[in-house]
């Protein structure tokens, strides 16, 4: 989402996974703070790469982080890619 404003809002239980370029919560730029917590943020900031050797780097920092999943991935059997996992807050459920 670009260049998105909500006023006037009740916001509960927001969730938000993202790249954060600048964000402002009740006049608080938030940005920094997000970013230094988020582990994925390293990696997040490259996906806009503005060349080519950005792109190669990118790439190369995307096929590191995910190495890890591949082998469990390659070695499930048929339809256990579309299970859901529950994670550690029960709320939350990801499919992989």
């Amino acid at each position: 989402m670009t260049d998105v404003t909500i006023t006037h809002a009740w916001v509960v239980n927001v969730d938000i996974d993202a790249l954060v370029d600048h964000v402002t919560i009740n006049g608080v730029d938030v940005t920094r703070y997000v970013n230094e917590r988020d582990r994925w943020y390293p990696l997040r900031a490259m996906l806009r790469p503005t060349d080519p050797d950005g792109m190669r780097a990118a790439w190369q920092a995307l096929e590191q982080a995910w190495a890890p999943t591949r082998p469990a991935v390659s070695e499930a059997e048929a339809g256990e890619l579309d299970q859901e996992v529950k994670l550690r807050r029960p709320d939350m459920t990801v499919r992989r």
